[in-house]
């Protein structure tokens, strides 16, 4: 069962701050996680996708608004949801999401709007069975 996400935070100098707790408030299935700057503020956002209910799942992304604090958007989704990335795939310089959808063996792609949004789901096929592993890289 996963019940929230920690963020320990580094000084700079080898110590450690105390520990930003998030609490998961469906408290059910596993999460998977991600980073990336999804604002283009030069701060590091984090994502957590998991499954509340068969089919459903819920996308939380947590906005860096520095001094340790962050704004929380959830995005409910239709599927069964596993792998996220945060990846700049149309190339318009806002990172965009991905994540895999195990029920419809399928990439879906949320483009980043700006301010904050994103649009819905759009779905790739991959083929028969799961979708299950996903890497961001650039290639020159």
């Amino acid at each position: 069962m996963f019940l929230g996400a920690s963020i320990a935070w580094n000084s700079g100098d080898g110590a450690w701050f105390a520990q930003s707790v998030y609490t998961n408030p469906h408290q059910l299935g596993n999460a998977t996680a991600a980073v990336g700057d999804l604002d283009s503020d030069n701060r590091h956002d984090f994502l957590l996708c998991q499954q509340v209910q068969d089919p459903f799942t819920v996308l939380r992304v947590f906005y860096n608004n520095g001094g340790r604090a962050f704004a929380e958007v959830a995005y409910p989704l239709y599927g069964r949801f596993g792998q996220l990335a945060a990846a700049d795939i149309d190339n318009d310089g806002a990172p965009d999401i991905l994540l895999t959808n195990h029920g419809l063996a399928s990439i879906a792609l949320m483009r980043n709007l700006g301010g904050r949004n994103f649009g819905p789901p759009q779905y790739f096929p991959v083929g028969f069975g799961y979708s299950l592993l996903l890497m961001r890289a650039q290639y020159s």
